[in-house]
């Protein structure tokens, strides 16, 4: 079998695959996934970039609905758009089929990143099987998500980089490598890191060749000019609304998320206290230890999630063959300074599934990597032990696609399944909501009424009722938003913050907040306090 016709061989199983998973994840469940599907469905029902929700309060929002993707990039909810546009439907399966699609052409990419990095035939097909049994990311392929579009993103900028390594390199593709960038940058806040990566090296590209000074700061200048009209191009109508909108190129108060001291403080209420000022005068050594606890999580997340253990220390083998190779440096020294960020100025987001998402986008030269530290054990083997590499290759690689599938079986099927604690399974919070929405239309609750709830989006996929998110806050808060917002519904879920703790311990009234009803393992009120409330 010819290698061309052995990749589509695979991306067709590999597609046959995703529909199977797809089938048996049938909603988003979970807020990310939410939001860019509703994000897409916003767009496919000519609201534009606008959402009938609030989950944070970092950038104050005056009312509903308001501007969308303050906080998150929009890509992935454009990607779902596009798909419901092509399926003529708004549903889940319109929202996610193109991401099912894009998914399927990840062993391809792999293959073809393999291939370009001089990788023999067995490296290749290796390379293109650990894309397939992923592990963790089988759950999230087949979701509007940031997973696939960073993946790929990813990989295309790794082959990008590896066609550019030498100064007669076309110039055209110093611009395609900065279309790449933006469209990392418009699918997750740090494509800006990409971008600085992508500069630094056309910068290392000119600097080693042997050329006269003026002809490389020519070349450079006009190589680094490319980089930026691409990446300008993608991502210039996002900062233009953002101008339009507030004035600035990024939404004014994002800025605060540097400043949380816990993760529960994305959700607080109000936002004036997140200041640099503030976590100045808090406890350095506590600042420290969180930094310090996140840079542990994140580098486990490399090791177990993205390395799937058994990859990691192939992967690291591997990069020591490549060490020496310009792209697999700057690939490496990306990879760092993503740990860097994500342990160090947002530990609390880092640590919570940030780091996880980022580094989707290096997981392509993870699966290339492996199969080189796997032929540097056999060659060890052969000189050492007198191993028969064509033998050892054939257990060992087979040996590693049997465990990474059977691991990917055993993640995936705790993720879906059902237990004492997820009694609807994947779909848990989905069906509670559900519920709670059926219980207050039953008692004559009009859908225009909107509710506090732990997740809001979430809550309005199922019910298409307007929702905030109950903040971080002492309860004097919660009366403020209720009448900012016209909130009067107050939704208590066992996973609450900590002020809402007598809510849910008892039903007796506390001082504004009147009981309503118990669904579950939720408790509802109704905030008396407020005069907008009492109807």
């Amino acid at each position: 079998m010819s290698l061309k016709l052995e990749r589509w061989c695979i991306w067709a199983g590999f597609l046959v695959l995703l529909v199977v998973i797809a089938t048996l994840v049938p909603s988003p469940g979970y807020m990310d996934a939410q939001y860019y599907f509703a994000g897409g469905r916003a767009l496919f029902q000519n609201q534009g970039f606008y959402e009938q929700f609030v989950w944070n309060y970092l950038n104050e929002p005056a009312g509903l609905p308001q501007p969308s993707h303050l906080y998150w990039m929009p890509l992935p909810s454009v990607v779902s758009y596009l798909g419901m546009l092509a399926a003529g439907r708004d549903d889940f399966w319109g929202g996610r089929i193109l991401f099912i699609l894009l998914s399927s052409f990840i062993p391809l990419l792999t293959s073809l990143a393999a291939e370009r990095a001089g990788l023999g035939r067995r490296e290749i097909r290796l390379a293109s099987l650990l894309s397939v049994f992923s592990g963790y990311y089988w759950v999230y392929l087949t979701l509007p998500e940031t997973f696939v579009p960073a993946m790929l993103l990813g990989g295309v900028y790794l082959i990008t980089l590896m066609v550019l390594n030498h100064p007669a390199a076309p110039l055209y593709l110093s611009a395609v490598l900065g279309v790449i960038c933006g469209l990392m940058q418009m699918t997750r806040a740090d494509g800006m890191i990409w971008l600085a990566a992508a500069g630094i090296y056309l910068l290392l590209v000119e600097w080693r060749d042997q050329g006269t000074f003026p002809v490389k700061a020519r070349r450079l200048a006009f190589s680094e000019a490319a980089l930026f009209i691409g990446f300008i191009s993608v991502s210039g109508a996002w900062y233009w609304r953002n101008l339009s909108l507030f004035g600035s190129l990024f939404p004014p108060g994002n800025s605060r998320a540097l400043w949380i001291e816990t993760y529960n403080q994305t959700f607080a209420y109000p936002v004036n206290h997140l200041t640099f000022q503030n976590w100045l005068s808090s406890s350095l050594a506590e600042h420290i230890t969180v930094r310090l606890n996140a840079l542990g999580s994140n580098l486990l997340t490399l090791i177990a999630v993205n390395g799937l253990i058994v990859l990691f220390p192939l992967a690291l083998l591997g990069y020591s063959t490549w060490s020496k190779k310009l792209w697999a440096q700057t690939m490496a020294g990306l990879g760092g300074l993503v740990i860097v960020i994500m342990s160090l100025v947002f530990p609390f987001a880092g640590s919570r599934g940030g780091f996880f998402h980022s580094f989707s986008g290096f997981q392509i030269l993870i699966w290339i990597l492996a199969p080189v530290g796997l032929g540097k054990i056999l060659q060890w083997g052969q000189k050492k032990r007198r191993w028969e590499i064509e033998i050892g290759w054939k257990v060992l690689a087979l040996g590693l696609i049997g465990l990474s599938a059977i691991i990917s079986m055993f993640i995936f099927y705790m993720r879906i399944a059902i237990t004492a604690e997820k009694p609807a399974g994947w779909q848990t919070e989905e069906t509670t909501y559900r519920t709670v929405e059926s219980v207050l239309i039953n008692k004559g609750v009009p859908v225009s009424e909107r509710i506090m709830v732990a997740n809001p989006v979430g809550y309005y996929l199922v019910s298409g009722r307007q929702a905030i998110v109950t903040p971080d806050s002492p309860l004097e808060s919660f009366f403020e938003l209720a009448s900012k917002f016209d909130a009067c519904y107050l939704a208590v879920e066992p996973d609450h913050v900590k002020s809402l703790q007598p809510l849910y311990l008892s039903s007796s009234p506390i001082d504004g907040f009147c009981y309503f009803d118990t669904i579950g393992d939720v408790k509802l009120y109704t905030l008396c306090g407020v005069p907008e409330c009492r109807r």
